[in-house]
């Protein structure tokens, strides 16, 4: 595996979340939360326990890129299309349901962050098939 690449492909995952979460949670997703507040942390204390977050984003960031890199094939941005798409059903899916079991919230809530999360993956499969994209007209794989 080339360190460099996957370095490069973990924190340019780890940004485009970033501002891709800012955009659809603190702007679009703003005023629904206020539904929910009774059952979230305050901002004050929220700011206190984002940096353990930002960590571990960083960590998932990283494993994405790993388990793409694990598994690709080199066939394009249609493959970063279909590794988003799986990683939002794997992950996204699985833990918006979790949330609405455990927490007193309404269902829109698990439909809203799915949707969000579908296409955050496929934004960040995209953007991982670009960084590791084929060599051009072979299909064949860049080297690590």
């Amino acid at each position: 595996m080339n360190v460099k690449r996957f370095v490069i492909a973990g924190i340019a995952v780890f940004v485009a979340m970033m501002i891709l979460d800012f955009i659809f949670h603190m702007g679009l997703m703003g005023p629904v939360y206020e539904e929910i507040q009774e059952v979230t942390r305050s901002d004050s204390e929220m700011m206190k326990v984002m940096p353990i977050g930002y960590i571990f984003t960083l960590l998932w960031a990283f494993l994405f890129c790993y388990i793409f890199i694990r598994g690709r094939e080199g066939k394009g941005l249609i493959e970063g299309v279909r590794f988003g798409i799986l990683m939002a059903l794997f992950y996204s899916l699985i833990t918006s349901i979790w949330q609405w079991t455990v927490y007193p919230i309404p269902f829109k809530f698990v439909i809203y962050w799915f949707l969000i999360g579908l296409i955050e993956m496929v934004i960040l499969g995209i953007l991982v098939a670009v960084i590791y994209k084929p060599l051009e007209g072979t299909g064949t794989p860049v080297t690590e």
